[in-house]
C-alpha cells in the first residue's frame, strides 16, 4: 500500500561509544553511522529500514560507505522480531 507514515532517525558520532560512533588506531580513524526510518502502509503494516556502515574508515578502506541495509516488517500482534522474518542486504565487515 502506500506510505501513511515516514520516521527517520539518523546518527554519526566522531568517538566511539555505545552508539557506534568511530575507533582511533595511531593515524588511523573509522567513523560509522547507522539509521532507522519507520514506514507505516495505508493498511497498517508498519516497517523498519536500518542502514548501518562507515562514513569514513581508514584503518580497513574497503568497509567505508554503507555496508548492509535490513527490514524488518512488525508483527500483527504489534512487537518486532528482529532474529527472522526479515530482509537483509549486504553485512557489516570488520
Amino acid at each position: 500500500g502506500e506510505i501513511e507514515t515516514l520516521e527517520t532517525d539518523f546518527e554519526t558520532d566522531n568517538y566511539a561509544d555505545a552508539g557506534g560512533g568511530g575507533e582511533i588506531r595511531g593515524d588511523k580513524l573509522s567513523k560509522g553511522f547507522s539509521f532507522g526510518i519507520y514506514v507505516v502502509s495505508d493498511n497498517g503494516t508498519r516497517y523498519e529500514i536500518v542502514g548501518k556502515g562507515d562514513v569514513i574508515n581508514t584503518i580497513e578502506p574497503k568497509n567505508q560507505g554503507l555496508q548492509t541495509i535490513i527490514i524488518y516488517r512488525q508483527n500483527e500482534d504489534g512487537t518486532w522480531n528482529y532474529s527472522k522474518g526479515y530482509l537483509q542486504i549486504g553485512s557489516e565487515l570488520d
